[in-house]
Formats: structure tokens, sequence, C-alpha cells
């Protein structure tokens, strides 16, 4: 069975909970040990993403990326915000913005497992399906 890097991630994190840096030192120094016996030494830079991002989920902060055809301006922006620190119940919110001319208008906004897709390309294939039916 393969692990996926936020699998490795999730595990570490749990196993660093509670430690002293001395005992860090040695389970990360082990767990370098058996990712390389593992061959899952090249997911590393992927487990370290997903580690960093549950150290910040657990402080309370959150960054999502959105997704727009063009840059959003600041309101936008501060409505999504407001709207994701109370959907997520993170303290703080960071946007790490990707324009994407092809989703025509609207965002598609991700943050965890989850995605908010309000893009004009979805809805128009939406109602096109709907059409169709």
């Amino acid at each position: 069975m393969k692990i996926s890097p936020k699998q490795y991630a999730t595990g570490l994190y749990e196993l660093l909970a509670d430690k002293s840096s001395s005992e860090i030192e040695k389970s990360i120094a082990d767990f370098i040990v058996f990712l390389n016996k593992s061959n899952d030494f090249s997911k590393a830079d992927n487990i370290v993403s997903e580690l960093e991002d549950l150290f910040k989920k657990e402080s309370g902060e959150l960054t999502i990326e959105v997704i727009s055809a063009r840059k959003l301006s600041k309101a936008s922006k501060d409505v999504l915000k407001v709207y994701l620190e109370k959907k997520s119940k993170a303290k703080d919110v960071s946007f790490s913005e990707v324009i994407n001319p092809e989703i025509i208008g609207g965002f598609i906004a991700r943050y965890d497992d989850k995605v908010v897709d309000g893009s004009l390309k979805s809805s128009l294939a939406q109602f096109s399906r709907q059409l169709s039916n």
C-alpha cells in the first residue's frame, strides 16, 4: 500500500506532539531513515509542505489558493476572507492568488481538502448539463 505525503505528515505530526526538542530531533532523524528505506524519500518535500499546513492549521492559520480570471479586488478578498474564516473557524486567513482566464469569471477557492467553485465556467457547464437532461 502506498502512503501519501499527507498520511506521512499526519503520522509525523502526531509522533512529534508533546516531545522535547531532543526527542523531536531523534524522531525526525528516524523518520528520514524510514523514508529512505521505504523508497519514499522523493516525497520529502511534499511531506514537509503538508506538515507545515498541519502546524499552521493548529495555530489557526489558513492559506487559501484562489483561482480567478483576473486579480480580485480588495473588497472581494475581504468578503471571501470573512466567509472562509467563519466556515473554517480559522483565526488568520491568507491568500495565494492564481490568475486563470479560462474560468471566465468568478473564482475557485481551495483550502484544506475543500474546494469552493464559484467560477462562471463551472456554472455554465452545470447549466448546459441541466439543459441536456
